[in-house]
């Protein structure tokens, strides 16, 4: 075989692998969140990804806020989740802290 037709190759396979890649890291969720009509910036799901929060951990939470009629942003809920992440593992968590939190802010 010709070396040039192998580095070839090896350039179109490691171009689909880091395409699939992107498709499954930042499409996927992106597109979760646009089919639920909680339309999210594709590049807000690269800075999650950069700031360690799982993305769709995040969107869950958000098209389940957003169902629910409650009005909230993607910040604050990234910020509650970097802030209690050791303690969170599935979006019910970080709703209740969220709707914990909020109780406990609108008394005061």
């Amino acid at each position: 075989m010709d070396s040039g037709l192998v580095l070839s190759l090896l350039i179109m396979t490691s171009f689909l692998l880091v395409a699939m890649a992107f498709l499954i890291l930042f499409v996927r969720p992106w597109l979760r969140a646009l089919l639920s009509g909680a339309h999210i910036a594709l590049v807000q799901f690269v800075a999650m990804r950069l700031r360690g929060t799982p993305p769709m951990l995040i969107v869950e939470t958000y098209v389940t806020l957003r169902k629910q009629g409650e009005d909230t942003s993607l910040a604050n809920i990234e910020a509650m989740y970097l802030a209690h992440k050791h303690s969170i593992r599935r979006p019910a968590d970080l709703l209740d802290l969220l709707r914990a939190y909020r109780e406990e802010h609108s008394e005061t």
